[in-house]
């Protein structure tokens, strides 16, 4: 293994001269190797600013992290700031009838339509500087909390480039949410305007019906990924592992293979002296850390395998309630087990096709297979079960093997099951039995369902991120859809103080001038449906265990957003329905 080239322990870097050309120094790579026909390696260069972002390799010293959370999170900021605009755009047209004499009277005066265009994106650029100040004061102010939630720290550097990047937005902002008020406001004819004829433009209706569809389409869309993110995120937390986590504590020994399981049995035979503790195993690699170590072997027919190791003592099935489901387990009053057995897990029975295991060699390995295990979840719930090997002693494996790897080091780690009880007694406990075996060394520990839980933490983080946004797209929607309610109800004062007197009751009036837009929320949702799927259809694929998508999600999302609709809608039609119809007739 030590003189395998395909074997990997350390990370090299490089600093090229500046006129070096990359793909030029890539291709002498194969040169400087000796040939190994049983062996595949392949050299090249990773530029060193894509190493955070690029997860198709190991981790190494450096963290790794699935850029597909940061386009999620560039994403969600995007769409806000799109539907914030389209909500600026509405309401701005819903006051377009009380701004009417205004550019009538304007008009008369002399004013030209490019002033008056001038005038309104000047209006729309004024507020987004406005805007864009108090945003970056509340950036200030939540960019610790949001370092907090999504475990990152984003800096804020007032450098050039980046008040530059706040001018450019400032500028496309402005004239994205300026330009359709400036064109339909500077166009109305001043007679019609002046004589109280106005009358918005077909064509300015069905944009305005286009807007209400689009903000509603990204809070559907939102609303649908916060319920299945949810969904998956119960699904890992409650799925059967294979094996118990619950009430585990892993001490790690912090030393070598040998003197560490040495200290392990020390401290279990400490532990065992106490009834609370059920009982307790060591073991190179626990739960708590993954991946675990990855061994390889050329066959005869110089073909490569590899399959996941770990060694154990043979108390680690029963400690982590782990079931046989063929053969036994490694046996106390059996010694001859150290060097000549092994257990496997049932998809390295199935990768492999062995028939009738028990007893038989595996591969190049002189050990014998003496039971198969069920298949667990030893690494999380976004890999698939590998191939397993686990035996009592790791030298008789790694002599035989040609290649290995492992993220973590190879240091023993005790697995205690405790009984349910006070846990800061059991900590006690186990604190003061470690000092009576290893008093010169500090006491470590950590929680089982913890560690595996943090193995999740980036879906966690992405869940509260698309909450808080669905939250603030809902809400701006809202807003959006007030002001184009109160645009209708403006222009329809006449008939509705007419409905009034002929005896229309509230009920009424908000089942009429809901129908509209609960039509246009049906077709958000009709289109919404299709993104949505197809979004945490491509989200779920990370994980090899993962939910189903349920279809109750997609109408529960429709519902909301009709309730959402009944509502802002109902609070206009109240308003005006409870008006007098003599002030609405006498206006008209």
């Amino acid at each position: 293994m030590l003189h395998s080239w395909g074997n990997v322990f350390n990370e090299t870097y490089v600093l090229l001269h500046s006129s070096a050309q990359k793909a030029r120094l890539e291709a002498g790579f194969p040169s400087l190797l000796p040939p190994h026909p049983d062996e595949e390696y392949n050299l090249y260069l990773q530029p060193l600013t894509s190493i955070h972002l690029d997860n198709t390799l190991p981790a190494g010293i450096q963290p790794v992290s699935n850029p597909k959370y940061s386009y999620i999170l560039a994403t969600i900021g995007l769409l806000i700031l799109l539907v914030a605009c389209v909500n600026f755009i509405t309401l701005s047209v819903g006051r377009s009838t009380s701004r009417a004499i205004e550019v009538g009277v304007r008009k008369v005066l002399g004013a030209e339509r490019r002033q008056l265009m001038r005038q309104f994106w000047g209006e729309a650029l004024l507020l987004t500087l406005f805007s864009t100040m108090i945003g970056l004061l509340l950036t200030v102010v939540l960019l610790h909390p949001f370092n907090q939630l999504t475990d990152r720290h984003l800096p804020m550097h007032f450098d050039p480039l980046f008040v530059l990047f706040c001018i450019g937005l400032l500028a496309i902002i402005a004239l994205a949410a300026g330009i359709y008020p400036a064109i339909i406001l500077s166009g109305f004819n001043p007679a019609e305007v002046l004589k109280g004829r106005l009358r918005l433009k077909d064509k300015a209706g069905l944009f305005r019906k286009g807007l209400v569809v689009g903000q509603f389409l990204v809070s559907i869309v939102m609303i649908i990924c916060t319920a299945i993110i949810a969904e998956q995120m119960h699904y890992l937390h409650y799925k059967d592992l294979g094996y118990n986590k619950d009430q585990v504590i892993i001490v790690p020994t912090n030393k070598g293979r040998a003197e560490g399981f040495r200290l392990a049995r020390l401290y279990e035979a400490e532990l065992s002296k106490d009834p609370r503790v059920l009982s307790a195993s060591a073991s190179t690699f626990s739960f708590a850390e993954t991946p675990w170590a990855n061994l390889g072997y050329t066959d005869e027919q110089k073909s490569y395998h590899s399959f996941m190791y770990n060694e154990i003592d043979r108390s680690f099935l029963t400690t982590m309630h782990i079931p046989i489901a063929s053969g036994r387990g490694f046996e106390i009053e059996n010694p001859g087990d150290s060097n000549s057995s092994i257990l496997v897990n049932e998809a390295l029975i199935k990768e492999y096709g062995l028939k009738d295991p028990i007893g038989r060699k595996f591969g190049i390995y002189s050990q014998r297979i003496v039971g198969v295990v069920k298949d667990f979840n030893y690494e999380s719930l976004h890999e698939r079960i590998k191939p397993l090997v686990l035996s009592l002693k790791f030298d008789t494996i790694a002599r035989q093997s040609s290649d290995l790897s492992y993220a973590v080091a190879p240091q023993p780690r005790i697995s205690i099951r405790m009984k349910a009880g006070d846990m800061r007694e059991n900590i006690a406990l186990l604190k003061k039995a470690w000092k009576a075996v290893a008093p010169q060394q500090d006491f470590e520990y950590r929680f089982l369902d913890q560690r595996l839980a943090s193995a999740y933490a980036q879906e966690e983080k992405s869940s509260t991120v698309v909450r808080i946004a669905s939250g603030l797209s809902i809400f701006i929607a809202c807003m959006g859809l007030f002001g184009l309610v109160t645009l209708t109800i403006t222009r329809r004062t006449k008939e509705l103080g007419i409905r009034k007197v002929l005896g229309a009751n509230p009920a009424q009036l908000v089942r009429l001038l809901s129908r509209d837009f609960l039509l246009l929320v049906t077709i958000a949702a009709a289109i919404a449906f299709p993104i949505a799927w197809w979004l945490m259809r491509s989200w779920l694929s990370d994980f090899a265990y993962r939910t189903d998508i349920s279809w109750w999600i997609f109408p529960t999302a429709a519902l909301a957003a009709i309730f959402i609709v009944l509502v802002t809608t109902g609070i206009q039609t109240i308003r005006a329905a409870l008006s007098n119809p003599i002030d609405a007739l006498h206006t008209e």
